[in-house]
């Protein structure tokens, strides 16, 4: 799959021919087709669930303690809000969060009206009250 820097010196190389009406079409295609594949590939991986991704036992059953099912539910908090799950570190949060960059994916990721209305089936929860203090 394309990654974001790959695309973007594509773009840059096809920029740099030539300023006709074609390259122009082409610029704009491509563009279109990335921002495509990126929410396709996000989407996918946005309903995944927490048994699919290869966590660490530990984090894995933290995330489970308090009831996070899928990547959608995690992507709804701050990395200050996992710190008050009893016994969730920093080992953890950084595992966390390199798994959603790798995704090109946030703590705390805004939706736009395309990911929500993706999205539009996921379960609705409550997320106030999950979280143990430490």
């Amino acid at each position: 799959m394309i990654n974001k820097l790959e695309y973007q010196l594509f773009i840059g190389k096809v920029s740099g021919l030539i300023g006709t009406e074609k390259t122009i079409e082409l610029i704009e295609e491509s563009k279109l087709a990335f921002k495509n594949i990126c929410n396709v590939s996000n989407n996918d991986f946005i309903r995944k669930n927490i048994e699919d991704i290869d966590f660490s036992v530990r984090t894995y059953n933290l995330l489970k303690l308090v009831k996070i099912e899928t990547i959608y539910d995690i992507l709804h908090f701050r990395k200050k809000d996992f710190l008050k799950i009893r016994n969730f570190g920093n080992k953890s949060i950084v595992e966390l969060e390199k798994i959603l960059t790798d995704n090109n994916l946030y703590f705390e990721y805004n939706f736009t009206e395309e990911e929500k209305n993706l999205n539009s089936d996921m379960p609705k929860k409550d997320y106030s009250n999950i979280f143990y203090l430490r």
